[in-house]
């Protein structure tokens, strides 16, 4: 795990872009440890958190991390870098994802690129980026690989047609996956009071 702080700037600076990548790295090393109390020391009480699956905000970020590590997730990292307001980092999991409590967990196998930006030396905004139709074909399945597949012929009718159709597949998709990833983390909070509003 690598950490780099941007050269230059004040001594305020300086110092800001030493306890972020300091910050970054802390948040990583618990995230590899499984250790989700310590990731959310590195949280500011207002963070924003999105990805493929999750729009969320203070306490339901706690929760998810929680609930992530909870579920069992190995975590790698690296190129982890941090200036006086904003940070990047690349890392890797691997964790079995089921759809519902009754579905069969199937294996994922995913890389991320997450952006940060840091308020006080905590993280207050978490974006994070993959390719979506990997991770969901992983996820999914079959039925991933068939949607991803009706999405690229939509794709190549649009541009036969020169014209947008009103399918919208991966657009559909999307809105099935965080209404599932919404229904999970309610699940969660309601049986843990601790993240309650």
């Amino acid at each position: 795990m690598t950490d780099q702080v941007a050269a230059g700037g004040s001594i305020d600076n300086a110092d800001a872009s030493r306890t972020n990548a300091a910050t970054l790295r802390r948040y990583f090393e618990c995230f590899g440890k499984g250790d989700y109390l310590g990731m959310q020391s590195c949280l500011h009480p207002d963070v924003e958190f999105s990805d493929i699956g999750f729009d969320l905000r203070g306490r339901q970020v706690a929760a998810m991390w929680h609930m992530i590590i909870a579920n069992g997730i190995q975590v790698s990292s690296r190129d982890l870098t941090a200036d006086g307001q904003t940070g990047h980092a690349h890392w890797e999991c691997d964790y079995q994802f089921r759809k519902d409590k009754d579905a069969a967990p199937r294996p994922v196998d995913n890389a991320v690129d997450s952006t940060f930006r840091f308020d006080n030396g905590l993280i207050r905004e978490q974006h994070d980026h993959c390719d979506f139709w990997t991770w969901f074909e992983q996820a999914i399945g079959p039925v991933g690989k068939g949607a991803h597949l009706f999405d690229f012929l939509e794709g190549k009718l649009e541009q036969l047609l020169k014209r947008e159709l009103p399918l919208d597949v991966e657009e559909k998709v999307r809105a099935k996956v965080k209404k599932t990833a919404t229904h999970k983390i309610d699940a969660f909070i309601e049986a843990h009071p601790e993240y309650r509003s």
